[in-house]
């Protein structure tokens, strides 16, 4: 799925981080 401002858990600097749900229902968070 694409990356979303509804899935916006966090800015940094120089990133914003996304949080994600890999298909084994581990959630992550994704830095971009």
């Amino acid at each position: 799925e694409n990356l979303s401002e509804k899935y916006i858990i966090g800015h940094g600097a120089s990133s914003t981080v996304y949080k994600c749900v890999l298909k084994n229902c581990k959630p992550v968070a994704i830095k971009r």
